[in-house]
């Protein structure tokens, strides 16, 4: 039972772990951003970092489903004996 368990955190890990850390990234920058002053230059800093990390989410999450699409349509081609076209 404990295997399964072990094998499954690993699991969950590896799918999301990327996602995870960038949010938490994100999340310390506005955390940091939100007791700074705006108008000095750590607040602009903090700023442009959470608009930074904000891309970098997206992009990851945005990727994740594209990538599972690509992945069945090469499995599908592999299966049928055609190649994909690009």
């Amino acid at each position: 039972m404990k295997r399964k368990l072990r094998k499954l955190k690993s699991h969950f890990s590896k799918r999301h772990g990327l996602s995870l850390v960038a949010a938490a990234v994100l999340l310390l920058w506005v955390g940091l951003y939100s007791v700074s002053n705006e108008q000095k230059h750590w607040g602009s800093f903090f700023g442009n970092a959470i608009a930074d990390w904000s891309g970098v989410l997206v992009t990851v999450l945005a990727t994740k489903p594209l990538r599972a699409r690509i992945a069945r349509e090469q499995a599908g081609a592999r299966t049928s004996g055609t190649q994909p076209s690009s």
